[in-house]
C-alpha cells in the first residue's frame, strides 16, 4: 500500500483509524431491520473508503453505484446505472445460479440488454424506471435469501433535473 494513497481503500488493513466506525457500518448493513443507511462526513475523510471495506468484508454481493462523477442529464445517470450493474455481474459471477436470476431480472424489464457482462438500459423513450429496475433487484434477492445493498457514492449530486 502507498501511504496517503487518494484511491479509495477496499481492506480492512489499508483503512486507518475507522475501527468503531467500521464496525458500527458492518453491524448495520448485516441487521435485517435496516433499509437505508447514510454515510457522511466531510469532503475527502474517507467515507467511500469505510463504505467500500465494510461492504467487501461480507459474503453477499452489493451494487456499488458511483456518482463522483457529475451526472448531468438522464443520459449519464443511465449509463452510470449500466455500468454499475455491469461490475455487479462481472464481480459476482463466480456465485453462479444467484447471478443468473439477476440477470434473468434484469432482461425481464423493458428497455434493458444484456451481452455478456454488459448491461446496456436504454435512456431514450423505452427507458426503463428506475424503480422498475431496484423492484427487479429486489424481488430476486428477497427469492434467493441475500441481501443486496445498493450503495450510491456521493448521491448528493444527483439533484436537480435529470
Amino acid at each position: 500500500m502507498m501511504l496517503f494513497d487518494p484511491k479509495p481503500k477496499r481492506r480492512r488493513e489499508d483503512l486507518f483509524d475507522f475501527d468503531d466506525e467500521l464496525n458500527s457500518l458492518v453491524k448495520f448493513v448485516n441487521d435485517p431491520s435496516t433499509r437505508l443507511i447514510v454515510v457522511r462526513g466531510l469532503r475527502r475523510t474517507g467515507k467511500t473508503s469505510l463504505t467500500l471495506t465494510a461492504l467487501n468484508g461480507l459474503t453477499t454481493p452489493y451494487v456499488f453505484i458511483d456518482v463522483r462523477e457529475f451526472v448531468r442529464s438522464r443520459r449519464g445517470l443511465y449509463e452510470l446505472l449500466s455500468r454499475a450493474l455491469s461490475e455487479f455481474l462481472r464481480a459476482y459471477d463466480g456465485l453462479g445460479l444467484i447471478v443468473r436470476e439477476f440477470r434473468r431480472a434484469l432482461m425481464s424489464v423493458r428497455g434493458v440488454r444484456i451481452e455478456g457482462f454488459g448491461v446496456n438500459i436504454s435512456w431514450g423513450r423505452d427507458r426503463p424506471l428506475i424503480s422498475e429496475l431496484l423492484r427487479e433487484l429486489d424481488r430476486v434477492a428477497g427469492r434467493s435469501g441475500v441481501r443486496l445493498p445498493l450503495v450510491i457514492d456521493e448521491a448528493q449530486r444527483l439533484g436537480g433535473p435529470l
